[in-house]
């Protein structure tokens, strides 16, 4: 596929560098090779499917998904997660935009998945739409506990004074109202943990039937997606039967950086947690797209 000095084609392990130097360009994010590899070469469900625009053979835009297998009414199913999206300021059009677009479906239908899904913003989800080439489902929440309310008081008031008042107060609501310390069931314990065994292809087999469609939560997909993720050191805790040892549940969480205030550009903190109830919204979401 060519037009004039841009050509359209799908990703290759060899186009790892130039789409490291594109999202640097783009986002100012350095993410090293390693990162790259595992996200679309080492994925146990498959390797990625991203479309690229070269100008000179240079790689100026990105459009990257990954697969993901789904259990849906009690058959496997392959869905895309659509992840990456970095075009360079320049060559940012429509015409462009939507034959990147349309080579990420195309790529997708050759390699017979069956549905394609993502997590956008407001605005790539209108430009999605409006090329017809996602339809939107569902607006997902994000939930955030506040670990440190001193900052968001200190935003609300211009006297330093006044929020080194308020925040001890704001501070013992919220311990009143989201208390530190909650009861496990009896017989049971947390445990920390560094890898995922195949105890957790057992809790897997025990509970994909409480859910119509749910993203496949084995050892091999979890190992992949926390374990070895090379960019976050994610920790693992899970729930055990203290006398069996059968694993009960687990959540998985991952420190990084978040900007929630573009007004004023104010960053703090955030420890996000996974679960199974994360991955269950998410999964019922794609539901609606797959059927």
């Amino acid at each position: 596929m060519m037009e004039s000095t841009y050509t359209f084609r799908r990703a290759q392990k060899s186009d790892i560098k130039g789409i490291s130097n594109l999202v640097q360009q783009v986002f100012g994010v350095n993410r090293k090779s390693q990162y790259w590899e595992w996200k679309y070469f080492k994925n146990p469900a498959g390797r990625g499917l991203s479309a690229l625009i070269l100008h000179n053979e240079r790689i100026v835009g990105h459009m990257g998904g990954i697969p993901i297998r789904f259990s849906v009414a009690g058959r496997e199913a392959i869905g895309v997660q659509e992840v990456d999206f970095s075009m360079l300021e320049s060559h940012r059009r429509y015409d462009l935009f939507l034959k990147m677009g349309r080579l990420g479906a195309e790529i997708c239908s050759k390699e017979n998945f069956d549905f394609s899904y993502g997590f956008s913003t407001e605005v790539t989800s209108e430009i999605a739409q409006v090329l017809k080439l996602k339809k939107k489902i569902s607006p997902i929440p994000r939930l955030v506990k506040v670990l440190d309310i001193e900052p968001f008081v200190s935003q609300r008031f211009s006297m330093k004074a006044l929020s080194k008042i308020f925040s001890p107060v704001a501070k013992a609501a919220l311990q009143i109202r989201y208390p530190e310390q909650v009861a496990i069931p009896e017989g049971t314990q947390l445990k920390r943990i560094d890898r995922f065994d195949k105890r957790f292809d057992a809790l897997w087999s025990r509970i994909k039937k409480d859910y119509p469609i749910m993203a496949i939560r084995d050892s091999a997909s979890l190992n992949w997606r926390y374990a070895a993720a090379p960019h976050i050191d994610y920790e693992i805790v899970c729930v055990e039967q203290m006398r069996t040892m059968e694993m009960l549940g687990f959540i998985v969480l991952g420190e990084r950086q978040l900007d929630f205030f573009d007004r004023s550009n104010f960053r703090y903190r955030d420890t996000e947690k996974r679960g199974w109830q994360r991955y269950s919204v998410s999964s019922r979401i794609c539901d609606r797209s797959f059927s």
